[in-house]
């Protein structure tokens, strides 16, 4: 299987500031670009093409992660708020997306989904992180998702898994979606995470699945490029 690299040590800011209080939403999408080439061909020109234009206020920053088998991209972009989002797009998407389907054609894109960060934990403040964990979960109410998030960060300030940097926990404005965004150290930190029998990951899958969370599943990225705005 083709993997994308890690990025290399020394490299500027690699993730975004997830936790930033001027964030008013959290816009994460996936493209399947089919190969690494393609992902960090696409994931260039996604940011070439913001760059190319006047970058609206409303705007604090755009990041893009290559995924672990190369064949896709998460996009994640903070802005003051949606209404500033969907103005915006409504005029300038149509003309972007058109140039990089000419230079990148065939790009399957899933969709958007608009989230709110709810709360981060950082679990160690010296080691740099290399690969970003997007789980996706979904809940029956916004008040069990609160409870789940709340357990969590808990859990994991009070016994961190060897190799979790921090989690970023966001909630889908559906009502029931959940997306945490951990930074690890390592792939192999967090596979052996999740096999280890002691590790508090296996008491947190327990008490969700005796409430009815629903595991959706998770995905490895690397960092590829971060555009800090505002």
């Amino acid at each position: 299987m083709a993997t994308s690299p890690p990025p290399e040590p020394g490299s500027p800011r690699q993730f975004p500031d997830f936790a930033r209080p001027d964030a008013g939403t959290a816009l994460v999408s996936e493209w399947l670009t089919g190969t690494p080439e393609r992902s960090r061909a696409a994931a260039d020109a996604v940011l070439d093409q913001w760059q190319s234009n006047e970058l609206p206020e409303a705007l604090l920053s755009l990041s893009n992660f290559i995924a672990e088998d190369g064949a896709g991209i998460l996009h994640y972009a903070q802005w003051t708020s949606d209404d500033a989002h969907r103005a915006y797009v409504k005029v300038h998407r149509p003309v972007m997306i058109e140039r990089i389907d000419a230079e990148i054609p065939g790009i399957e894109r899933p969709g958007l989904t608009r989230y709110r960060h709810y709360r981060s934990v950082v679990a160690d403040r010296t080691t740099p992180a290399t690969v970003l964990i997007a789980v996706h979960l979904k809940a029956d109410s916004d008040q069990l998702r609160q409870e789940w998030v709340d357990l969590t960060t808990d859990t994991a300030e009070n016994e961190p898994p060897a190799g979790l940097v921090a989690a970023h926990f966001h909630l889908a404005e559906d009502g029931q979606g959940i997306l945490n965004l951990a930074e690890w150290t390592d792939v192999q930190a967090h596979a052996e995470a999740l096999e280890s029998p002691t590790s508090g990951l296996r008491r947190r899958n327990a008490w969700s699945e005796k409430h009815g969370i629903i595991f959706g599943g998770f995905k490895r990225y690397y960092p590829h490029r971060v555009l800090a705005v505002n």
